[in-house]
């Protein structure tokens, strides 16, 4: 195959192995009949050395990018460009993922953008994470992961949105005030924004199902909760401090009479019910469809903070003082609201989270790791080798392997869950010296992947700058 005038630097095949594609230093590309190696016509338009390319899976598109700072996508059948895209710098990669519509493309440049092949006027999304220019980028062969290789010496797995197109939840640039995610799956992404508006996206379909317009500005009350364990409805509370959930199917809110002001949520895990503690000392269950009162649980003294979890099958609440310096631990029958057992963690708590079976509680605070027999309430904390230190937020692995507690510098520590021993610490590439704001964290189902969620940490960050950690997963080993 001698019709280049240049180097040959790049080549692909076309996956129904038909034809294959040359990129030269010719600033040219050629298209060869894979049977025959004829010529079938050459693709010309950069004004430099094509330094890469990428055949769309369906085999109709061709992608090139060149030391001419552009990105070309042209038409496999006739040879002609369909579109281009200038990054200002050297193109080093692209790639096409398995669905055809995104691009990725590697620069001269530590940061990665992924672009729709059909709108040319989006903005890339672009994805942070290395710290030199990106050499090569490679995506899975069928699901949304992508690989991308750098001159920093690291390799990255990003997990990337199946759409780049339609609606957005905030307009760019608004300032991002918190961020909530909904179930296992990521299905709803709610955005609260400094302006005392939200948007729920829907992240399978790419479209926005809900607003909220009177959240209420920063520093005056107005804040996101969460979602209900079927994603069906967001908690959200406005300026006035009075706790409201929207029905993502109507768009519709209903308010919850609470006896008190609000302090933390539980979200039973199987009944469309959500557990407030408040300023009552008692926590108050509510139908979150109609907003009516089921049933209250007197969990403590008035004024006290307190946090409710629900046991796996919603039969048993656990209710943990966060104020006090040796915090309660109460369970109570989810039925009969009567009080099962009591305990106390021996300084002040910060979180609380079930084992997936629900045979064990486990608290996080002041002094590490407390676990408790959820049975009957025994402290067996003395069989595990926990970390002595003040931890945040927890959550457990499916199955128990891992346990990951959120430490007071930003870092998350990793946990053996059988012997309790420090197995390893994932920087979040973030320090502050201020408070930290309540922190979330969730495993996905099947263990290997942890998200992260903390108002503190978006405050300062707008929705363009967001739009790449919106959809990343943090890759967590094991």
């Amino acid at each position: 195959l001698s019709e280049h005038l240049n180097d040959v630097v790049a080549i692909a095949w076309a996956a129904n192995g038909a034809f294959v594609v040359t990129g030269s230093l010719d600033n040219t590309l050629a298209i060869w009949d894979a049977q025959s190696w004829k010529l079938l016509r050459k693709l010309e338009g950069h004004t430099n050395d094509v330094t890469c390319l990428s055949i769309s899976p369906e085999g109709d598109r061709i992608a090139s990018g060149g030391a001419d700072g552009l990105v070309r996508v042209w038409n496999a059948a006739d040879g002609k460009q369909l579109s281009q895209r200038e990054f200002g710098r050297d193109i080093r990669d692209v790639a096409f993922a398995s669905d055809g519509a995104r691009l990725a493309v590697a620069k001269e440049h530590p940061v990665l953008d992924l672009i729709p092949v059909n709108d040319e006027q989006a903005a890339p999304y672009s994805l942070r994470g290395h710290s030199a220019a990106i050499a090569s980028v490679a995506f899975l062969p069928a699901g949304d992961q992508m690989l991308s290789a750098s001159r920093d010496g690291s390799v990255k797995l990003w997990f990337t949105p199946s759409a780049l197109t339609g609606p957005t939840p905030l307009p760019p640039g608004t300032t991002i005030q918190e961020l909530h995610l909904a179930d296992r799956e990521h299905r709803y992404l709610a955005i609260a924004s400094t302006l005392g508006t939200c948007g729920v996206f829907d992240t399978q379909k790419g479209q926005v199902v809900a607003r909220i317009d009177n959240l209420g500005k920063t520093g005056l009350g107005g804040r996101l909760w969460g979602f209900t364990h079927d994603a069906a409805h967001l908690m959200f509370t406005g300026e006035d401090n009075r706790p409201k959930m929207l029905s993502l199917a109507g768009g519709k809110s209903v308010e919850l009479k609470l006896k008190g002001a609000p302090f933390y949520p539980g979200f039973p895990n199987k009944q469309a019910n959500v557990a407030i503690a408040s300023t009552s000392g008692e926590i108050e269950i509510y139908d979150v469809a109609t907003g009516n009162l089921v049933q209250s649980i007197p969990a403590a003294e008035p004024g006290t903070h307190n946090l409710p979890i629900f046991s796996p099958d919603d039969s048993k609440v656990v209710t943990v003082t966060l104020d006090k310096s040796e915090s309660d631990i109460t369970m109570f029958d989810g039925a009969s609201t009567k009080r099962v057992w009591a305990a106390k963690y021996p300084a002040e708590a910060s979180d609380a989270v079930f084992s997936e079976q629900g045979e064990r509680v486990y608290v996080s605070g002041a002094v590490g790791v407390a676990v408790y027999d959820a049975a009957n309430g025994t402290d067996i904390t003395s069989q595990f080798h926990f970390p002595t230190m003040p931890l945040g937020a927890i959550a457990v692995s499916p199955g128990g392997a891992r346990i990951v507690a959120e430490l007071q510098d930003s870092e998350l520590l990793v946990m053996d869950g059988a012997t309790g021993h420090e197995l390893m610490r994932i920087d979040r590439g973030t320090r502050s010296t201020e408070p930290l704001d309540h922190t979330g964290l969730f495993f996905n189902g099947d263990g290997k992947a942890l998200r992260v969620v903390s108002n503190e940490r978006l405050g300062l960050k707008t929705w363009d700058e967001l739009r790449a950690f919106v959809w990343k997963n943090e890759n967590f080993p094991g």
